[in-house]
């Protein structure tokens, strides 16, 4: 999924699971999917062919407010974001965390949680 306000930020600096070394700020990693779940409904007649995953993007930046705009981007997009071309029937912000500033890496560090509803 694109989002015209995250590209402005990050341009293609969106990685899976860690950071790459070097990496020049601000950046996004996710971990997709970090928990999956039967979607609570289904059909008693077969096994259910929908699930909910929980899927995790943090934003690095150089100050707190950088990193904190990275993180509003990324929960407007998937805030209700749904799709008939890739079958999500719903997505939403389970949480956000603040961690603040990053010691190991010397950035500052949002997470954004995000539970999607889909087709298995």
């Amino acid at each position: 999924m694109a989002r015209a306000g995250i590209t402005a930020i990050i341009s293609t600096r969106c990685y899976p699971n860690q950071l790459p070394e070097n990496v020049t700020y601000p950046a996004l990693t996710y971990k997709a999917p970090v928990s999956a779940s039967d979607a609570g409904y289904r059909d008693h007649s077969a096994p259910t062919t929908r699930t909910v995953d929980r899927v995790q993007l943090d934003s690095y930046a150089a100050t707190g407010d950088a990193a904190e705009t990275l993180a509003d981007q990324v929960a407007a997009a998937f805030n209700g974001w749904k799709s008939d071309a890739v079958d999500v029937g719903y997505s939403f912000v389970a949480n956000r965390t603040d961690f603040g500033w990053q010691a190991g890496i010397g950035v500052y560090r949002q997470m954004v949680d995000v539970m999607i509803e889909h087709a298995i």
